[in-house]
């Protein structure tokens, strides 16, 4: 439940009505969860990264189809210049 109302407010809710009014809310929401991405993979953690969490990987794909916003942000700060780390 929680990652579906995680996917509405980061897209903008429907027809984007949330950017109307938080606009700039919403551009740090997408540079944190790009910024939990852009964090380095690390064999001694016990935790999954955020990229290979199942359900967390899932809602960041569908944030990406979904948010020309946060599918930039999430290229510019994760993945420009470090895909090869991830291919």
């Amino acid at each position: 439940m929680s990652i579906l109302i995680i996917m509405q407010v980061a897209t903008g809710g429907s027809s984007g009505i949330l950017y109307q009014t938080l606009n700039y809310k919403l551009k740090n929401l997408h540079e944190a969860i790009a910024s939990l991405a852009a964090k380095p993979k690390s064999e001694e953690s016990e935790k999954e990264h955020v990229l290979e969490n199942f359900h967390s990987s899932h809602t960041i794909r569908k944030l990406v189809l979904n948010c020309p916003e946060f599918a930039s942000t999430l290229w510019k700060k994760a993945f420009e210049g470090k895909c090869e780390s991830w291919a």
